[in-house]
């Protein structure tokens, strides 16, 4: 898990940037059938997050990643001889 960490790190401000996104949209927004919209979304979004453990996963993937001191290895794809 430890080396999924830096893409775990860029869903988790994905989702940081898309949840401010939607805190901002009711003021925006002028039709309440999409004030709704936003607002369920928010909910939605939420929800989703506090069933899937993200945080917690995002946390053990921290903590096996740098135990595990994970870096990248470029490899050589030179001919044999």
């Amino acid at each position: 898990m430890g080396e999924d960490y830096p893409e775990l790190k860029k869903i988790e401000r994905a989702y940081r940037l898309l949840e401010a996104r939607l805190e901002r949209a009711p003021v925006t927004l002028h039709a309440g059938r999409a004030i709704r919209t936003a607002h369920e979304l928010a909910m939605g979004l939420t929800d989703i997050r506090h069933d899937a453990s993200l945080g917690s996963t995002l946390a053990l993937a921290q903590d096996t990643y740098e135990e595990a001191r994970v870096a990248k290895v470029a490899r050589s794809f030179a001919p044999k001889r």
